[in-house]
């Protein structure tokens, strides 16, 4: 049987049940249904199959969202559809999640194990044994060890929100290396900030469904933020006369800008300044929460010094190209609202955002009082899984460890920072520190995505061995010596720890669906165990479990243990709110609660106490900091050892004294030299173009729209008064350059689109995954500027100095 035309409309219709806002183009739907009826590796199955449902949680992005996986005859998956017990998603499932079978068994799939056999990137690779594999590479591992080199191994995860993630740094920890790289992501912003002002990392959450005011800093709510259907539903659930109000601050009118309230068209990059302008307006009037203020913050007096004498009306107005009077206004709506939330970070968290800009937006909240209230910013309980025991560490780990990092992460200039994948190129190319013996990627392609892939392509051709342990012929696998293919999404038992921006915390399990995978792939817990065991030793014996679905059973008792929370019923029907009810379950032992979540998918604890401060700061003033301690603490050994004049040269920094430990405007956007590149290239997220290293499922290609791509060309946006100037014309062919390089676009005139700005989309123009995805597009990320933000050290990318001509 095939996916035929009817099934392909009902599997995306499914999809976007109970998602209103879903931008699903049902023309192009229709249109793609025909246009599968004979791909030649859809799945084929008996006349009279066998259905069954199996209930599972999507791994696909962080959002955490529980599915429900129709199969046939247990060894085949055709359809996803939202389960409705899952606390997060509640039946909704995104077009992403909905293309599931379709990464499943897609043409660019790894079927097993397999070594290269022709020169790098050729395409010419022979088949392994699992055994043979993990001798080729483990094999490779402990003689590194041998020769003291330990250290020279390389690992870049992608991972998010798993406990596959926290295996990962487990082992190379037991290994010996320090060098365990994480790509990039709005999710080092965040915590680097909340460090700084709450004393917490990656804790904070947001209570949308009760909000009445959510202020969004570039958030694309509806275009895959967070948790994306959960954000969708809240932006659905918000319409109306009496319903939350929705403001989007924006420098193009996106989906999530077009659909909002209210959309403020600030300069892209001037957020910090929007921000602090209204905090002028908010101290000024007296609108701020001074009990809370007084109460519970620290710094205060001089940050409010700072916002009246630098962040005035007329500044703020001048930095953000907005009126006064918008601004005013702004402020003044946002402090009279109940229970309002600023939101920081921009798109999808894919990329960096300045953590000056989030310390700004979250200083917002911080004097309207709306922190661990109904509505406002959360500190999130923490997630009572079973501790892991600490890695028993031989001589050869203990001094691998003490090597200092390839990518400086750590060090004197970037002493808040855990992992920057653009130093780690730089130490490749320049041959600092020591070389790398071997490359481990998982869940990465750094070969595609960001500002340094060019860069970090030509990197790896110094690096003797690079192993994938991808499940799919990414952009960064094609120039993998040896492929070690992790199970994909319904091959194995997956988890999710904490989905971003949830103010309440969630485990997902979900166990394997499928009896027995097509492909000879493993689980990636066992591929780490496999590893450990090859290389033997200490290494062996330091991993906590001895299997992918015992690190997941196990580290779950905690949750029993905890007495807390409650189990999903499978079948049943979450809980409307979730967040602030009270009810737990009481299982009779653990085989019982292990029983429970299998079945169901999902622990969390919804239950809260609104107003509740005990505990929520850990900064050393146990309040929020404007005037950040920790900042002050860990900046003051490299300003002293390099001067402070020198020092904040070399951070990149415009202020000084005080306002360096204090949210500010910092600009990170290239200037132009001497005009030859008058516009302001930004890139463009979109919900259906993935930048993971999963791409995109052929379903979703097919429904870029002519705006997206045209034929194989990438499109993008200007406006029409640019255009005019530029002498360009709907559809023109057309060179986009910057410093970096050009590449071919095509140009489409849109009205929403900020003057002198040129919007490029990210997710295509891929050198990887076979015939549906390789070469459609191109990949604006090639000609991207970089900055580097000041505190974390990330590469910043959202601005490029550029220009446009016409073929």
């Amino acid at each position: 049987m095939k996916i035929t035309r009817r099934g392909f409309i009902g599997l995306v219709a499914g999809a976007a049940a109970g998602i209103n806002l879903t931008p699903l183009p049902w023309r192009l739907i229709d249109d793609s249904a025909i246009w599968t009826q004979n791909w030649p590796w859809v799945p084929k199955v008996t006349r009279f199959p066998k259905i069954e449902y199996q209930n599972t949680v999507c791994t696909l992005c962080p959002g955490g969202c529980g599915v429900k996986v129709k199969m046939v005859n247990n060894q085949r998956t055709v359809k996803v559809e939202g389960l409705t017990s899952a606390p997060i998603n509640q039946g909704g499932v995104c077009p992403i999640g909905a293309a599931g079978p379709q990464y499943e068994y897609g043409p660019a799939r790894f079927y097993g194990p397999l070594k290269r056999m022709g020169a790098r990137g050729s395409g010419a690779y022979a088949k392994l044994s699992w055994e043979d594999a993990f001798k080729e590479v483990g094999g490779k591992l402990a003689e590194l060890r041998k020769q003291g080199q330990a250290h020279t191994v390389v690992l870049i995860s992608g991972r998010r929100n798993s406990l596959s993630r926290s295996l990962g740094g487990y082992f190379m920890a037991a290994y010996g290396s320090p060098n365990l790289i994480q790509m990039p992501s709005l999710e080092i912003s965040e915590g680097l900030a909340q460090r700084v002002q709450f004393g917490w990392e990656n804790a904070l959450g947001y209570d949308l469904e009760n909000s009445d005011f959510i202020l969004s800093f570039g958030s694309a709510l509806i275009e895959g933020w967070g948790s994306p259907v959960r954000s969708i539903k809240v932006f659905s659930n918000s319409r109306g006369a009496e319903g939350t109000k929705i403001v989007q601050v924006d420098s193009r009118a996106g989906l999530t800008a077009s659909k909002a309230d209210q959309w403020v068209a600030a300069a892209p990059g001037s957020e910090a300044a929007l921000a602090l302008g209204m905090a002028n307006v908010m101290i000024r009037e007296n609108l701020y929460d001074k009990a809370f203020v007084d109460a519970n913050t620290a710094g205060f007096d001089i940050f409010k010094q700072l916002v009246l004498k630098e962040y005035g009306l007329d500044n703020a107005a001048a930095i953000t190209g907005l009126k006064k009077e918008d601004i005013e206004s702004l402020a003044r709506n946002f402090a009279k609202a109940k229970a309002p939330v600023a939101l920081a970070g921009k798109g999808t968290g894919a990329m960096p955002t300045p953590v000056y800009e989030i310390m700004a937006i979250m200083s917002l909240n911080a004097l309207k009082g709306n922190i661990n209230k109904k509505g406002g910013v959360i500190v999130r309980k923490d997630l009572p899984l079973t501790e892991w025991p600490q890695p028993a560490l031989d001589e050869v780990a203990q001094k691998g460890l003490t090597a200092p990092r390839l990518d400086l992460a750590g060090s004197p200039r970037y002493p808040l920072t855990d992992s920057l994948i653009q130093n780690l190129v730089e130490s490749i190319q320049g041959n600092r520190l020591y070389p790398v013996n071997m490359l481990i990627l998982d869940q990465a392609n750094p070969a595609y995505f960001g500002s340094y892939a060019a860069e970090f392509r030509s990197a790896m051709a110094k690096i003797p061995l690079v192993v994938s342990l991808s499940s799919m012929a990414d952009d960064t696998s094609a120039f993998a010596d040896i492929i070690l293919p992790q199970a994909a999404n319904f091959e194995a038992p997956v988890d999710v720890v904490n989905p971003p921006t949830l103010p309440y915390p969630v485990f997902g399990f979900g166990k394997q669906v499928l009896d027995k995978s097509p492909y000879d792939t493993k689980p990636i817990g066992d591929i780490y165990i496999g590893l450990a065991k090859t290389v033997g030793g200490s290494v062996k014996e330091a991993m906590p479990f001895d299997s992918h679905a015992k690190m997941l059973t196990e580290s779950a008792i905690g949750l029993f243990k905890s007495g807390t929370g409650v189990v999903a019923e499978a079948g049943g029907e979450a809980p409307g709110g979730v967040f602030g009810q009270d009810d737990n379950s009481s299982f009779k032992d653990e085989k019982e609660f292990q029983k429970a979540l299998a079945s169901g998918g999902f622990w969390y604890d919804g239950s809260f106490e609104f107003g509740k401060l005990d505990g929520a700061f850990q900064t050393p003033s146990g309040k929020f900091e404007f005037l950040s301690q920790v900042l002050q603490e860990v900046l003051f050994e490299f300003l002293a050892l390099k001067g402070e004049q020198a020092g904040l040269a070399e951070l990149g920094l415009t202020a000084s004294g005080a306002q360096v430990f204090l949210p500010h405007f910092e600009p990170y956007v290239p200037e132009d030299q001497g005009g030859a590149f008058p516009l302001m290239l930004a890139p463009m997220e979109q919900f259906k173009l993935v930048t993971s290293s999963i791409g995109n499922a052929p379903y979703l290609t097919k429904l870029a729209e002519d705006t997206t791509l045209k034929y194989n060309d990438l499109v993008v946006e200007i406006h029409p008064h640019t255009a005019e100037g530029l002498h360009l014309h709907e559809g023109d062919l057309a060179w986009l350059a910057t410093l970096k390089g050009r590449i071919q676009v095509r140009v489409h005139l849109y009205d929403g689109a900020r003057p002198d700005m040129v919007y490029a989309p990210i997710g295509l123009g891929h050198r990887g995954f076979g015939y549906y995805l390789r070469n459609k597009g191109s990949n604006p990320m090639e000609i991207m500027e970089t900055t580097t933000d000041p505190l974390s050290g990330q590469a910043l990318w959202w601005g490029t100095k550029a220009n446009l001509t016409k073929v």
